[in-house]
Formats: C-alpha cells, sequence, structure tokens
C-alpha cells in the first residue's frame, strides 16, 4: 500500500470516522451495503488498495460530492482517492459497460450546445413514459420498487432568461 504514489495517503487515516458521518450514501445505507470490512469512503479504498479486483464494486457508492475531502483532519481526502479509483477500473477490465456507453452519450451532448438544448427542451415527455416501462433490474436496478423523477415542465436556462430565477 505504502508503494502505490496516487493512494499512499490512505495510510494517514486514524479511523475518526468524519468521512462516514458526511457521507450521505453511508448515512444512508449505513455499512452493512459494503463488500469490505471497512465502511465509508475510507473503506472503498483501503479494499481497492486490498484487492481491486474484489472490491472493485465498492468505487460505485460514492457520489463524489467531496464531503468527505472536507471534514478529513489528515487530509487523506477519500472522496478524491475514490475518483482515482473510478478513472482506473476500464484498465483493471472492471468498467461497467453501460455506463461507459452512456458517459460516452453524454460528451456527445455537452460538445454539442444545439443538441443539448434539444435533449433538455425534450426531457419533459419522459413525464408521459409509465414507471413499468423504467424499471429494469438490468439497466437500472434503483428503478425497481422506485418512482421515476419527474422532469420540469421549463429548464433552469428557460427560467433565467425570462427572469423568474435571481
Amino acid at each position: 500500500m505504502l508503494s502505490n504514489p496516487e493512494h499512499w495517503e490512505t495510510l494517514k487515516c486514524i479511523r475518526c470516522g468524519s468521512c462516514m458521518n458526511t457521507c450521505p450514501v453511508y448515512r444512508r445505507s449505513g455499512g452493512y451495503s459494503y463488500t469490505y470490512f471497512i465502511p465509508g469512503p475510507i473503506g472503498i479504498n483501503l479494499g481497492m488498495l486490498h484487492d481491486p479486483y474484489k472490491y472493485f464494486d465498492n468505487v460505485s457508492a460514492c457520489s463524489l460530492c467531496l464531503s468527505c475531502d472536507n471534514v478529513c483532519p489528515t487530509k487523506v481526502n477519500p472522496g478524491s482517492q475514490v475518483y482515482m479509483w473510478r478513472q482506473n477500473l476500464d484498465s483493471l477490465g472492471k468498467a461497467n459497460a453501460m455506463k461507459k456507453i452512456m458517459s460516452e452519450g453524454m460528451e456527445v451532448i455537452f460538445d454539442h450546445p444545439a443538441l443539448y438544448d434539444a435533449a433538455v427542451g425534450a426531457a419533459p415527455l419522459a413525464n408521459l413514459v409509465p414507471d413499468e416501462l423504467t424499471q429494469f433490474s438490468q439497466l437500472n436496478p434503483w428503478s425497481v420498487g422506485h418512482k421515476k423523477p419527474k422532469f420540469a415542465k421549463e429548464s433552469f436556462h428557460t427560467l433565467w432568461k425570462k427572469g423568474k430565477v435571481k
């Protein structure tokens, strides 16, 4: 672990629990949802340092809000390290193929403002799709048993242009 140039700082952790106390994912799911015996942001990093092929699934349990980076007294920056681990999933052969395709699609949309505006304008049409047609355990496991969020009728940018947001 000490020889890892990107993640050796994880060893500075004093196990104070600050990262877990501030982590919105840990607060909602608890420690039993992590596969490594130490839960939370620091556990994700320790698990990956111990065996990335066994504990790679934990890196997806982070929202990357980085609140753990802000509260860590030893400046281990567990959230930033989780982000670095995510960047390496492809080289480990553990990247989710569907997420890669979705990321590439989002990159195209964000690189073309006209396409982005069209997508945002068409987004409220998704409200017309019944919940039953959006609940696929393979594509989106979270959707099973949850209602999909409703899209706003007008985007933030439209409201801003109209002067309704200050």
